[in-house]
């Protein structure tokens, strides 16, 4: 879980992500790497948690991690209610999907698909990636 991200840019550590998956030790330990390196993180174990939390601070989160399958409201749901309740909002968040199935991108509303099990420079370099199509980085968004 090293490496050198000296150059990441200081406007990233505006950066809050929302992760949203039902495996509690995986949730600790995307929260720790984000955190060692200045990126601000909030975790929710199950889809109703992660939904709750994003309705309630939805100005917050600049990218979503989520996981597609978990018991109760999987991925998908949550990422289409997420979707319906803040279908003009000028800080759509950028979606990142982590599975252990590979999934067909062009069937869904996701922006960004990582498959588990992942290394964390990989995951690191998508969630630079989805920086870059957030306000944070650009003050626009152009991934969308």
């Amino acid at each position: 879980m090293g490496g050198d991200y000296s150059c990441v840019p200081a406007n990233l550590y505006e950066l809050n992500i929302l992760v949203i998956d039902d495996n509690i030790d995986l949730l600790e330990i995307i929260s720790s790497f984000l955190r060692k390196r200045g990126i601000g993180s909030d975790i929710a174990n199950s889809g109703q948690e992660g939904l709750r939390k994003y309705l309630a601070f939805s100005e917050k989160y600049n990218v979503i991690l989520l996981d597609i399958q978990m018991p109760g409201l999987n991925g998908y749901e949550v990422l289409n209610s997420i979707r319906k309740a803040m279908p003009n909002s000028t800080r759509r968040p950028q979606v990142i999907a982590m599975s252990g199935s590979i999934i067909n991108m062009e069937d869904t509303d996701f922006d960004f698909f990582i498959q588990k099990p992942f290394k964390y420079s990989d995951l690191f370099a998508l969630v630079l990636l989805a920086a870059k199509c957030t306000d944070i980085m650009n003050n626009t968004q152009k991934c969308n």
